[in-house]
């Protein structure tokens, strides 16, 4: 509740070369809700630095529930996502990474 983790690309799916993904197509859910609340994804900055934008993915309005979205969104320098509750309760997320695109020179 209220807080951010980071989801790694390269520890999490290993189809992703480290540092070859700018940007991933996932779906996003959150099941087993408790109360209202937000989900934000995006490219991992979980040194603070730039603050969360004003959207979000996935809302929700009442406990027990389970909702997804397709997300499109960069890919931060940990080469990681974020995933930040915005919500007083707590909530279990699901990341599925469906495909992504590499890094060209």
């Amino acid at each position: 509740a209220g807080e951010s983790i980071a989801v790694t690309l390269s520890a999490a799916f290993s189809d992703i070369p480290s540092g070859f993904a700018t940007s991933v197509f996932a779906n996003v859910t959150v099941t087993s809700t408790e109360g209202s609340g937000y989900l934000v994804v995006r490219g991992s900055d979980l040194s603070g630095e730039v603050p969360l934008p004003s959207t979000s993915n996935i809302n929700w309005s009442t406990s027990g529930l389970t909702l997804a979205n397709l997300v499109l969104t960069t890919v931060g320098g940990e080469n990681a996502l974020e995933v930040h509750n915005g919500g007083p309760g707590r909530t279990h997320v699901i990341v599925d990474v469906q495909g992504y695109v590499p890094y060209v020179v």
